[in-house]
């Protein structure tokens, strides 16, 4: 993840390295003197978790994995996620425990809201079986982080189970969640949903809308103005074996649906997105067709 932090530099926090294992180590960037700097590590290495600036310039970090276990099936390192948090103080460059999740939690979604609340969403987890010990788990519970008092308590359910989903802020205290991982179970490898649902943080409730016509995770969004909202890409097939799409839809607010919008030229699941100052969208990167990494990339021209 990376962070801005208030005096403008940004907070790097674990990922994984060139073998794949989650990290602790963090660095701060300095882009006024374009140099990285290692920082204080934290108690527990973690890759796809959430990394949010508080108001008073701590930055919380939740869940995440804290392995990646690939014995005896891939599936295994679904219950390396954790429900354990931290709290970076880049004044002290140091670590403190946060409050526990009432939950694990991967590739989960985090929004910060108007009153500078914290709801942690969906996630890949795990729930303790006393037969066969743990079973995976897509949530569509919800944790709501108050960073007046420190503590975490529930917040409302979504209808569907989401992981690896690209929220997209609407305005107003609003955001729509549409698609990413939906179920998984042994069975099951992971599969998304086309399913959508907007989340109002005045109501602190959740609201179903139209599905797309295809489902995906792992892709990318942005607005086009005009309560017109374009998502790129992503992955349908399985967390195991996906297959990276080139199609795109655009959610309308006015609606409340979607419509098909411009092919990509090439798949891309997990894209790098940047949106330039002068207002292009470049898509960077990203799975392509096929299961290969591609270095390609594209433009969004509005």
């Amino acid at each position: 993840s990376a962070t801005q932090l208030a005096d403008g530099r940004w907070l790097v926090v674990g990922g994984v390295d060139q073998n794949n294992a989650p990290q602790a180590t963090c660095a701060v960037y300095d882009p006024v003197a374009d140099t990285f700097t290692p920082v204080a590590s934290m108690g527990t290495p973690r890759m796809g978790h959430t990394a949010n600036l508080l108001p008073n310039g701590k930055v919380l970090v939740t869940g995440g994995l804290q392995a990646l276990t690939v014995v005896p099936t891939q599936l295994s390192a679904v219950r390396d996620a954790v429900a354990s948090t931290e709290l970076y103080d880049p004044l002290t460059d140091s670590w403190t425990p946060g409050p526990n999740l009432r939950t694990p939690r991967a590739a989960h979604t985090s929004l910060v809201r108007p009153d500078g609340k914290i709801l942690l969403l969906g996630g890949i987890s795990w729930d303790n079986v006393i037969i066969v010990g743990w079973l995976p788990a897509v949530r569509a519970t919800t944790d709501l982080y108050d960073p007046a008092t420190n503590t975490i308590a529930a917040g409302p359910s979504m209808g569907s189970g989401r992981s690896m989903v690209d929220p997209i802020e609407l305005g107003n205290g609003r955001w729509l969640l549409a698609g990413g991982i939906s179920s998984l179970s042994l069975t099951n490898l992971g599969t998304p949903t086309a399913s959508a649902e907007i989340y109002d943080a005045n109501t602190n409730s959740w609201t179903s809308v139209g599905a797309m016509a295809t489902a995906r995770g792992n892709h990318k969004s942005f607005a086009l103005g005009g309560g017109r909202y374009l998502l790129a890409g992503g992955a349908n097939g399985t967390i195991l074996s996906p297959q990276a799409l080139a199609s795109t839809e655009i959610f309308s607010t006015a609606t409340n649906t979607f419509a098909p919008g411009p092919q990509l030229n090439s798949a891309r699941a997990g894209a790098a997105m940047f949106p330039t100052p002068q207002g292009q969208v470049h898509l960077i990167g990203g799975a392509s067709a096929g299961g290969s990494v591609t270095n390609s990339t594209e433009w969004y021209y509005f």
